[in-house]
């Protein structure tokens, strides 16, 4: 099973507050097979942290209500946010 709290303004049912939002990721975590947290997400990295250090999977997704992203767009996209994540060296998140 996969859980996401998406964010209001990405399509979401409620507007929570960020730290609502982690917190529900964090009381769900252990219950299910991974996570699906927005790439513009404020709490994107601690959500992936909290999804690494459980071992669970953990999608990071990108949404474009008014258009579909062009190919070349998406891998754009890819190469930035894996560009940064590793810290002193080490990739603590693989992008795959």
């Amino acid at each position: 099973m996969l859980a996401t709290v998406r964010a209001h303004d990405e399509g979401g049912a409620l507007a929570l507050t960020d730290a609502q939002r982690l917190a529900l990721f964090e009381a769900v975590m252990p219950l299910v097979s991974g996570v699906d947290i927005e790439l513009r997400a404020a709490i994107c990295e601690p959500v992936l942290d909290l999804a690494h250090r459980q071992q669970k999977l953990a999608i990071v997704s990108h949404h474009d209500f008014a258009a579909t992203p062009s190919d070349a767009d998406l891998a754009a996209l890819s190469r930035r946010r894996c560009a940064g994540r590793g810290r002193g060296g080490e990739d603590r998140h693989p992008c795959r």
